[in-house]
């Protein structure tokens, strides 16, 4: 794996101290499947994780772009070939340096011919941008599209932020960044091989946006994700109107997430009803609804689950068979000094 900065400032509050990646050589060539439209690469060159720094017109401000390239893109053989596009809202977390993380999990995936080769794309959130004053209040403010007050008879808190700004991510992320991805790298812009990945608030804001842009996205994972947002649960409302779902939709929860058996149960009967709400609107073969024991509401449960996730989404897609190469162990460590402006 490979990485290249283009940026020399940002937020790293929620960086892990860095660590080391493990990889392995580049040792065999992916081969032709049968009725495969797009060639198969062989893995000559490895993955690697570039980033570049995003100016939002939407938020009015800026923030670090992290994208995982995935091993054969750079080959000559595929010089023509659009690759699967995915959005992980949490890019600061997804792209953490310790392990297991978003480059360690794709790499093992696509190795073992799980997930498709393709884009990844973590922007920062909005505890990670050059206006961020406050980590947990600026992150929900920004993925958050009804308040999180709570719920009744007894679960009821003061929410912070009281004025989230989350019904103007789908713009941020499906206009003005996808149309800066895009331009840099040779991604698909069909419905089918555009998908959207969150974790707690940032599935909040990666289903939003799936059902807010329907034309868009067309698969949609979400785990541990609260649906309670607005006084009157208005998220659940909303989602309840949607006609268009995603093509398909992984929905897990962590058997752990929090000790509060009340939030547990509300929690778990919340995504019990979008598991629901979706069937009806598509099938029930297109919905997966998987609670995971012994997983907790952190990081790295996410991250440990979300191979099962994404190779549901991609179900049915010819997968590429390759290895990557060793990465170099201090080149993570560099990227974040960049972050960090040093």
């Amino acid at each position: 794996m490979q990485i290249g900065s283009h940026s020399k400032r940002g937020n790293l509050a929620l960086w892990d101290r860095i660590q080391r990646l493990s990889g392995a050589f580049c040792a065999i060539a992916a081969t032709f499947l049968a009725n495969v439209d797009l060639a198969l690469a062989s893995c000559d060159s490895g993955s690697r994780v570039e980033e570049f720094r995003f100016d939002s017109r939407v938020f009015k401000n800026s923030r670090p772009v992290r994208v995982y390239v995935p091993p054969g893109y750079a080959d000559r053989e595929n010089a023509n070939r659009s690759y699967p596009l995915m959005f992980v809202t949490d890019g600061n977390m997804a792209f953490r340096t310790s392990i297991p993380n978003i480059v360690t999990v794709a790499d093992r995936a696509i190795t073992a011919g799980r997930w498709p080769a393709m884009i990844i794309v973590g922007p920062f959130n909005g505890a990670g941008t050059d206006k961020s004053t406050h980590a947990g209040r600026d992150r929900a403010r920004e993925f958050l599209p009804w308040p999180d007050q709570g719920f009744g008879p007894d679960r009821w808190y003061v929410p912070d932020p009281p004025d989230p700004i989350g019904k103007l991510y789908p713009q941020f992320l499906l206009d003005e960044l996808s149309l800066e991805v895009r331009s840099r790298f040779r991604v698909s812009v069909a419905r089918e091989d555009t998908a959207l990945v969150g974790f707690s608030y940032g599935g909040v804001a990666a289903l939003y946006s799936a059902l807010a842009r329907p034309d868009q996205v067309g698969l949609l994972s979400v785990e541990s994700t609260p649906l309670w947002m607005g006084a009157n649960r208005d998220l659940l409302k909303w989602i309840e109107l949607q006609s268009r779902w995603p093509n398909r939709l992984s929905i897990g929860a962590a058997a752990r997430e929090t000790e509060d058996q009340v939030v547990l149960s509300e929690g778990r009967k919340n995504l019990t009803m979008l598991a629901d709400i979706a069937r009806s609107r598509t099938t029930a073969s297109s919905v997966q609804f998987l609670i995971h024991e012994d997983a907790k509401h952190d990081t790295r449960s996410w991250m440990d689950r979300l191979t099962q996730a994404i190779e549901f989404l991609f179900k049915g897609s010819k997968h590429m068979r390759c290895q990557s190469k060793s990465p170099d162990p201090g080149q993570i460590g560099q990227l974040d000094a960049n972050v960090r402006g040093e």
